[in-house]
């Protein structure tokens, strides 16, 4: 297990304590999600090299796969 200590402004550090954005879990979740949604992004990029596919651009195709992802999540 890895500790990470971050720097925040208090009044930034404080809202998000009070939503439970700095517990383990949730900092944990965030970023599993942003790793998927890198490593979704990054193969689509090599895939498509810009190009479009099936009328979707491949940003266009990314930003439906980050909405799939989070409709699975």
């Amino acid at each position: 297990m890895t500790t990470i200590t971050i720097t925040l402004p208090d009044d930034l550090a404080k809202r998000a304590e009070e939503k439970g954005l700095l517990s383990q879990t949730a900092i944990e979740s965030y970023v599993r999600d942003r790793l998927q949604e890198t490593d979704v992004f990054e193969a689509l990029m090599r895939f498509g090299d810009g190009r479009r596919l099936g009328g979707l651009s491949i940003r266009e195709m990314a930003a439906e796969g980050r909405r799939w992802l989070e409709e699975m999540t």
